[in-house]
């Protein structure tokens, strides 16, 4: 109990400024991926938005790797095709213009004019947000099994606005046999209510592909910690690697945050 009460103060002091807080979660993510692919690896990004993850994803690939974005906004996608080919990494990247879910099929896609990074499968969710007109697209819908199964994945991040679980439910098969590293938001009850899923069917997932979740300064995370306020994106471990992800993770957290420290942003 203690060690849970130390873990929800650091996240709470983490959270005092959200919008500092979103910034160094973004940097923290793309230090471990930076870290933990290799020349020559496969990853997929699913919520691709304009490529902010996609393109040092790339880079960090290399020539003999691939990047696999799933994108579902059409504009969007042509903005980070623009971005792919202006960073010269366009030709280790394929968009895929689809949302994914746990499910194959067509689906409406709430789309939040001017902060397209907030838009969903979810009109609810789409609209909570309320930073901009909401307007409907019909989009394809596709799992990463049925998509991106049979790839030996070594990193998946996945940001797309409360629907991450049902992504990750499609996902089952390649976590049982690629054993990806996951970076993923989760808006804990939120998506949950959103999403129509209970945080106990959410954990039970984890556990049945024996993965353990942790937060972004490694600490591994549980049900107990889903009543708590705290930051939204997280990393998924293969149990089987689990110490190495833990120590990479707390590596970046701690390099992002002495560089902010040393710059003084």
């Amino acid at each position: 109990m203690l060690e849970l009460k130390l873990q929800v103060s650091l996240w709470s002091a983490a959270i005092a400024r959200p919008a500092e807080w979103g910034r160094l979660s973004e940097a923290i993510i793309e230090t471990f991926y930076r870290a933990h692919l290799r020349p020559g690896d496969l990853a997929l990004d699913v919520g691709g938005n304009v490529g902010r993850h996609a393109i040092p994803m790339a880079e960090a690939v290399g020539p003999e790797g691939h990047v696999h974005v799933v994108e579902p906004i059409p504009y969007i996608a042509d903005r980070m095709q623009a971005n792919l080919e202006k960073a010269g990494v366009a030709g280790r990247v394929s968009v895929l213009r689809a949302a994914a879910s746990h499910a194959p099929g067509q689906a409406r896609f709430h789309v939040v004019a001017g902060a397209e990074a907030l838009s969903s499968l979810s009109r609810d969710m789409a609209a909570a947000r309320d930073q901009g007109e909401l307007h409907e697209i019909d989009v394809e819908v596709v799992t990463i099994d049925q998509r991106f199964g049979a790839l030996p994945l070594r990193f998946v991040k996945l940001d797309v606005e409360g629907a991450e679980f049902d992504a990750m439910k499609g996902a089952a098969g390649l976590l049982r046999t690629a054993r990806p590293v996951l970076a993923f938001e989760d808006g804990r009850a939120n998506a949950a209510q959103h999403f129509q899923y209970a945080l106990e069917t959410y954990y039970r997932f984890f556990d049945a592909m024996d993965y353990v979740v942790l937060d972004l300064f490694g600490l591994p995370v549980g049900i107990e910690h889903g009543r708590h306020a705290g930051p939204w994106n997280f990393f998924a471990a293969p149990r089987e690697a689990v110490a190495d992800v833990r120590d990479l993770v707390q590596y970046a957290s701690f390099a992002v945050l002495l560089e902010r420290l040393r710059s003084g942003t």
